[in-house]
């Protein structure tokens, strides 16, 4: 492994993080509305009325601010490890891979949990809309 991809790869492991902390904290604060917004969380069931969208929106931001500051202390943990190895070192570029691929696996996560809310939430009211008939 060169200089600049080690380099690359460590920017890639702080700035992924980063980014992914300032999407949850935009979702928590200012949802975009239905269908709006380049950063959204988007699924079939998200997008069925305001109030699912609302749900979504808020639910994947609060997960992402929660999960992002653990992964920002793993990839720094990282990066130190990374640099005390040399840059030719298999042992670093595989820990620098295996980090990059806890982001995206936690980012997945993230989608799939708010999925699960979303229907739970919003099965429980159809059945309770059900019983009042």
């Amino acid at each position: 492994m060169t200089n600049n991809m080690l380099w690359g790869l460590l920017l890639m492991m702080e700035v992924l993080p980063v980014l992914y902390l300032v999407v949850g904290l935009a979702l928590l604060r200012r949802p975009p509305k239905l269908g709006k917004g380049f950063f959204s969380y988007r699924n079939f069931v998200s997008k069925k009325d305001e109030a699912h969208w609302q749900f979504a929106q808020k639910c994947f931001g609060r997960l992402l601010t929660k999960t992002m500051p653990i992964l920002m202390i793993a990839a720094a943990l990282t990066c130190m490890a990374l640099l005390r190895f040399s840059a030719s070192s298999v042992a670093a570029s595989m820990a620098g891979m295996i980090a990059l691929l806890a982001e995206f696996i936690s980012v997945f996560v993230c989608q799939t949990i708010t999925a699960h809310k979303l229907e739970a939430q919003f099965h429980d009211m159809r059945d309770a809309m059900k019983d009042d008939d």
